[in-house]
């Protein structure tokens, strides 16, 4: 969405959201913040394994990083300077012209909607794996699954320690014609 608001500003959904055409710099930083928000998002989901993101609170160390973390990202997103780093133009959103300096807020909207609905995916991938104990899941967490290789090991080890018929009787080295 972004990079065709450059190219093709007219048919973009950019200008369809009356946000102003942004120049290649400031993709570069959309990018980036994107990113940053969404993984740390991400973050707060998984930690959660089967519930909901809400469903126990993180701890006050995580918390206090994320917190530092997201506005540091936010701040260099918006602010940072127009240059090129390895060649790459780039530039903070607030540095366009038009409203473009409102991006920021749409990035967290978007990520953060997006997060939503990928915790809600992932709630549902629970549900489903335990339902039907795809992978072993369940059995595997229950710990009532072992792999092909050891269910054969074991069978041969039980019957290595089973005595047959034929071992009680004992036999000639060599039989003997009469």
């Amino acid at each position: 969405m972004a990079v065709d608001s450059i190219g093709n500003y007219q048919d973009s959904w950019f200008h369809g959201l009356g946000i102003s055409q942004m120049q290649q710099g400031q993709v570069v930083a959309l990018l980036y913040l994107k990113v940053s928000i969404s993984d740390f998002l991400t973050l707060f989901s998984a930690r959660t394994q089967a519930n909901f993101f809400w469903s126990f609170a993180p701890s006050k160390i995580l918390m206090g990083g994320a917190l530092i973390s997201l506005a540091v990202s936010s701040i260099v997103g918006c602010f940072w300077p127009v240059s090129s780093p390895d060649s790459i133009q780039t530039m903070g959103l607030v540095h366009g012209s038009g409203n473009t300096h409102m991006l920021p807020l749409w990035v967290w909207l978007y990520c953060l909607v997006w997060w939503f609905i990928q915790d809600f995916f992932k709630v549902l991938a629970y549900k489903v794996l335990d339902r039907f104990d795809i992978f072993h899941y369940r059995t595997m967490a229950l710990g009532h699954w072992a792999p092909k290789a050891k269910k054969t090991a074991k069978a041969a080890a039980e019957a290595a320690a089973k005595p047959s018929a034929a071992a009680e009787e004992p036999k000639e080295p060599f039989p003997t014609r009469e």
